[in-house]
C-alpha cells in the first residue's frame, strides 16, 4: 500500500499531525508526505523514528520536501541500511 498526503502549504505541526493520521490508517506499506519547509521535515524525520519506521527525504525539483515513511507489518524488521 502506498499513500501521499500533501502537507505543502501547512505548519507544524500539522505535517506530523496528518502523517500520524494516514499512517494509524496503514497496516504496512509507504506514506509519502509532501512538504515545504525544513522544519516540517525534521519533525517528519523525529515522528518516524518514534515509530520505527525507516524514512527517506528527497528534495523535489520545485523546491519541496518528499518524506517517505515505511511501516512494516508485526515481525518484520527493517532491512539493514546496504542490502
Amino acid at each position: 500500500m502506498s499513500v501521499q498526503v500533501d502537507a505543502i502549504g501547512d505548519v507544524c505541526p500539522l505535517p506530523v499531525v496528518k502523517a500520524k493520521k494516514a499512517l494509524s490508517e496503514m497496516t504496512e506499506g509507504v506514506l509519502e508526505v509532501l512538504v515545504d519547509n525544513e522544519t516540517s521535515v525534521h519533525n517528519l524525520e523525529k515522528f518516524a523514528a518514534t515509530k520505527k519506521c525507516p524514512v527517506e527525504v528527497s528534495t523535489c525539483e520545485d523546491g519541496t520536501f518528499s518524506v517517505k515513511m515505511t511501516k512494516l507489518s508485526l515481525g518484520k524488521e527493517a532491512p539493514e541500511e546496504g542490502t
